[in-house]
């Protein structure tokens, strides 16, 4: 019998089954990514998802406040300065809008966010979304 090249090429497919394989396997394109976690160590810049602005916990004096910075990394905005260094407070911007969420060692979380004129402010008692819930 004379093996043709159709017969080697149907061969070669039949024993290398990693030529086959790679076609068939339902793969995700891209791994997820893991969600961000609440950051409470002082001076470390928290980047949101916009990437224009950053958050920090700044001393001042006794106590500790969120600072907001633009891209340059100027402070454009401070909150009262009112938490305790000893029990600082978790900061966490939401994933996909720029919301920071102060996480208090004790009591309820503040959303820091820009209003419909493009200011800034800090908002108790709004409900976190569950991306920010879960660390509560």
């Amino acid at each position: 019998m004379t093996l043709t090249r159709r017969h080697l090429l149907r061969a070669s497919l039949l024993l290398s089954p990693a030529v086959v394989l790679p076609a068939c396997t339902d793969r995700d394109p891209q791994p997820e990514e893991p969600e961000p976690s609440p950051v409470a160590e002082i001076g470390v810049e928290v980047l949101a998802p916009s990437g224009e602005v950053s958050a920090v916990l700044d001393a001042a004096g006794d106590e500790l406040g969120v600072v907001l910075r633009d891209a340059d990394g100027e402070d454009f905005w401070a909150d009262d300065f009112s938490y305790d260094p000893a029990a600082p407070p978790a900061l966490l911007w939401e994933t996909q809008a720029d919301r920071l969420w102060v996480l208090p060692a004790e009591g309820e979380p503040v959303r820091i966010a820009q209003d419909a004129q493009g200011a800034w402010r800090q908002q108790a008692g709004e409900q976190p979304p569950p991306e920010v819930s879960k660390w509560l």
